[in-house]
């Protein structure tokens, strides 16, 4: 973030900084200054601002903005600048206000869409847990590891794999994390599956392996902020 910074003040004019400090204040959870930041993007380079134009529909709905983030919303649409993240925030802001037939037009959009359907099916599975429907929740779940699949998208397939693990581990249903767990990671062994393997490994009581992979990715990237300011104290207290 000094970085990005040093960046603002010796390039002002230059929109990447801002949308880059904005995503890392995410992050950090200060969700205004994310907003504040990605309207500077915005404002800077208002022609090649797609992914920041997205952006501002999450931020929006994280400071609870919901009207803005659906005005903002319509107008990405109307500069044909569209994203896979613009429409999964919008199906979040339908979340938020209970509006299912918003929640399907996004879900009917991604249909069929090579890397975008998975992203969506996944959260409508949490939709489904969070109503209580887990056998729905585990299917849809399913369908978004084999929609990953066949968009060549292993990391993708793994993490929706491990979202459901997840899922079901705070449901109480701890019996399948072993081999779930194993399945995700034969599929993709990234840095951040692995977090999530060790996270739920951690919560479904195998307290020896979780700290042992906790451990490692310290000891690989040991000046992550992420990793080692967030997840990792996260698997800890798990296994506390």
């Amino acid at each position: 973030n000094q970085n990005y910074e040093l960046w603002t003040q010796a390039y002002p004019r230059d929109d990447i900084p801002h949308n880059n400090l904005a995503v890392n204040d995410q992050y950090l959870g200060q969700f205004d200054k994310a907003l504040a930041e990605t309207s500077e993007s915005i404002r800077l380079n208002p022609e090649e601002s797609t992914i920041s134009r997205s952006n501002l529909v999450s931020f929006y709905a994280l400071t609870n903005r919901l009207e803005e983030a659906k005005l903002a919303y319509q107008q990405t649409l109307a500069r044909q600048a569209e994203t896979w993240f613009l429409h999964d925030s919008r199906f979040a802001v339908a979340f938020l206000e209970g509006d299912t037939a918003e929640m399907e037009r996004q879900l009917s959009w991604a249909a069929g869409k090579p890397g975008m359907e998975d992203g969506l099916l996944t959260h409508q599975a949490d939709v489904e847990a969070f109503s209580g429907h887990l056998v729905k929740a585990r299917e849809l779940s399913r369908r978004a590891v084999e929609s990953a699949e066949h968009a060549d998208e292993a990391e993708d397939a793994a993490k929706n794999q491990m979202n459901a693990v997840l899922r079901d581990v705070e449901f109480g249903n701890g019996a399948r994390v072993r081999s779930e767990t194993a399945s995700a990671l034969a599929r993709s062994s990234t840095t951040d599956i692995r977090v999530l393997a060790a996270l739920a490994l951690a919560r479904a009581g195998d307290s020896d392996r979780a700290q042992k992979m906790a451990d490692e990715l310290y000891k690989e990237s040991p000046l992550n902020t992420m990793i080692n300011g967030y997840w990792v104290p996260i698997i800890r207290a798990a296994v506390a």
